[in-house]
C-alpha cells in the first residue's frame, strides 16, 4: 500500500492524489449535501470502508516506529475524516 502511495507520477498519474480526490468527492457528498453512505455508494459502501481503513492503517503506520510520525499524515486525516463521515451504514 505504501508503493501506490508513493506511486511516482507518470503521464500525469498521482495515484495518491487521486485517491485523496476520491476521499474528498466522498466526504463532500456526505457532509456538504447530506447523502447517506449507502446512499451514495450502495452496496460498495462496505468496499469503500474497507479500503479506507487499509490505507488509515498504512498511513498512520511510521516507517520508524520509535519516530511516532505517520507515514502519510494527509491521507491518515483525509481517511478518518470520510469513515465517520460514512459511518457504519
Amino acid at each position: 500500500m505504501r508503493a501506490y502511495l508513493t506511486f511516482p507520477t507518470d503521464r500525469g498519474v498521482n495515484l495518491r492524489d487521486n485517491y485523496l480526490k476520491a476521499t474528498a468527492a466522498v466526504i463532500e457528498q456526505v457532509e456538504q449535501k447530506g447523502i447517506t453512505g449507502f446512499a451514495l455508494l450502495g452496496r460498495d459502501v462496505s468496499k469503500v470502508r474497507n479500503s479506507l481503513l487499509l490505507f488509515r492503517r498504512v498511513s498512520e503506520a511510521s516507517k520508524n516506529s520509535t519516530a511516532g510520525k505517520s507515514f502519510d499524515s494527509e491521507v491518515a486525516a483525509a481517511c478518518v475524516r470520510a469513515l465517520a463521515a460514512i459511518g457504519n451504514t
